[in-house]
């Protein structure tokens, strides 16, 4: 797999940091992941996505795609901050469209503890934690 997961908030905040290449079998992977931290959550929960090293990923959205990308659809999905030091704006030209074209609460930041401010901003009851 191109890309690894840590828990920056067990249960509640997933940290994905994903490597220079993306494929549709990562896409599988990513989406089975998330779809089951989703369920298993019982409050929103929020994801971190780190691109920085992304260079080579799918570029159309298809029906297949689409399918891999069922997490974004999910109820439980709180935030999503996508984390990107401006070295792919193609990328987050992408994640943007598809953010706003289903209705997905994102935000981009340049850095992990840019990420982890905005999400203490926008999710009060994470500060508990």
């Amino acid at each position: 797999m191109s890309y690894s997961f840590n828990w920056e908030i067990l249960d509640r905040v997933g940290y994905f940091t994903m490597g220079e290449t993306y494929s549709m079998e990562d896409a599988g992977h990513l989406n089975s992941q998330i779809l089951e931290m989703l369920e298993h959550s019982r409050q929103p929960f929020h994801i971190m996505i780190d691109i920085a090293n992304l260079r080579h990923y799918p570029m159309r959205m298809n029906e297949e795609t689409w399918a891999m990308a069922a997490w974004l659809r999910h109820e439980r999905l709180g935030w999503l901050i996508i984390i990107n030091s401006g070295t792919n704006p193609m990328a987050n030209f992408m994640v943007s469209v598809v953010g706003k074209t289903i209705g997905v609460k994102t935000r981009f930041v340049k850095s992990r503890e840019e990420a982890i401010d905005t999400l203490h901003r926008m999710d009060l009851t994470l500060q508990a934690v």
